[in-house]
């Protein structure tokens, strides 16, 4: 007995043969899309990344099964960059475990919107994984660093002489700061970011002991 459904679709003088994931591909229509993701690793571990759309009826799909798998990345590695397809009135899966001991994951159902890149972030709360989805932006301004903050723990940083509190996975509003070795502060101790670049972005994943992770944008 057949475990998924086919059909048969003529197009033109073609015949094709395709499984229940091919007919939503060929149903999105005018509501089909494609987003950027750039997978990007802040934990101690290795990571597996998975994204899977629902189905039509709005249902889920098991993202952590291997056909929904997308890559995996040391940590430390280099953000890579993915593309995935989806339609506008679904939500997709996002999901992360930890290579080596996969109990170790986590999973979000989020609706994108379209057109919009994104940043899917795995980040470490103590032993667990976690994961954020952080839209792709810019704010740049001539001669300051654009910085905005996801944290990982509730923190408290100070921007430009001025408390900025933050809860677990929050993500800050926009900062301009002009003094990479000054201007960001956790505690007492200086948060620099003279690796980056003037008139740029960035996104700084932090926690108390400092930045985890430097986002360009």
């Amino acid at each position: 007995m057949l475990t998924r459904s086919l059909c048969i679709l003529t197009l033109s003088s073609f015949i094709v043969a395709c499984n229940s994931e091919d007919i939503e591909t060929a149903n999105f229509g005018s509501s089909y899309y494609k987003n950027d993701y750039t997978l990007i690793n802040t934990t101690n571990q290795e990571i597996d990344f998975h994204m899977a759309n629902t189905e039509l009826d709005g249902d889920e799909r098991d993202v952590k099964r291997n056909k929904y798998y997308v890559d995996t990345l040391a940590s430390g590695a280099d953000p890579i960059k993915t593309r995935h397809e989806h339609n506008g009135k679904y939500k997709i899966s996002f999901y992360v475990q930890d290579h080596s001991q996969n109990t170790r994951n986590y999973k979000k159902l989020y609706k994108v919107n379209n057109d919009q890149d994104y940043h899917f972030i795995a980040w470490q709360d103590e032993e667990l994984v976690r994961l954020s989805l952080v839209k792709n932006q810019q704010d740049n301004k001539d001669n300051f660093f654009a910085v905005r903050f996801l944290a990982t723990e509730t923190v408290t940083l100070t921007v430009n002489e001025k408390p900025l509190t933050l809860t677990q996975g929050d993500v800050s509003h926009w900062r301009h700061v002009d003094d990479c070795n000054a201007d960001i502060k956790v505690d007492d101790k200086i948060l620099s970011i003279c690796h980056a670049s003037y008139s740029n972005s960035y996104t700084l994943v932090v926690d108390k002991s400092g930045i985890k992770a430097t986002i360009t944008e």
